[in-house]
């Protein structure tokens, strides 16, 4: 596995340990949302776990897909945060250590995960030609 596809699994990971950690913050959650926030919470971690391994893991054809998946998702995330500029995620675990609004760092995240995801796939589609 090359350094930039190693880079793209540790983000998945990362951000799927986020997510599982960040559960355990929504279960003190009183508000009528508190089961579909704990349901979209654990299902957003399977998806990174799953991106995770299929990156790792998968076949060829396998790590292809999640490579164009990545790019999608990632590219959606990234509007999707500069449209809603979030205040509270998942990066709450670790507020005391920000100086940057929340997105700010969720923008950046996506972007680097998006620079490799098209770098990834970009390498994928030039060793089958």
């Amino acid at each position: 596995m090359n350094l930039s596809l190693a880079l793209l699994v540790l983000i998945n990971l990362l951000c799927a340990l986020l997510h599982a950690v960040f559960q355990f913050s929504l279960l003190s959650f009183e508000g009528g949302l508190r089961g579909f926030l704990l349901t979209e919470n654990i299902v957003i971690a399977f998806v990174f776990v799953g991106f995770s391994w299929a990156l790792s893991l998968g076949s060829p054809s396998v790590r292809q897909a999640a490579l164009s998946a990545s790019i999608f998702f990632w590219g959606a995330f990234m509007v999707f945060v500069l449209a809603i500029r979030p205040t509270e995620t998942t990066l709450e675990l670790v507020r005391g250590l920000l100086f940057l609004p929340q997105y700010c760092y969720l923008f950046l995240f996506g972007a680097m995960a998006l620079a490799l995801s098209i770098a990834n796939h970009r390498k994928a589609l030039l060793a089958d030609a």
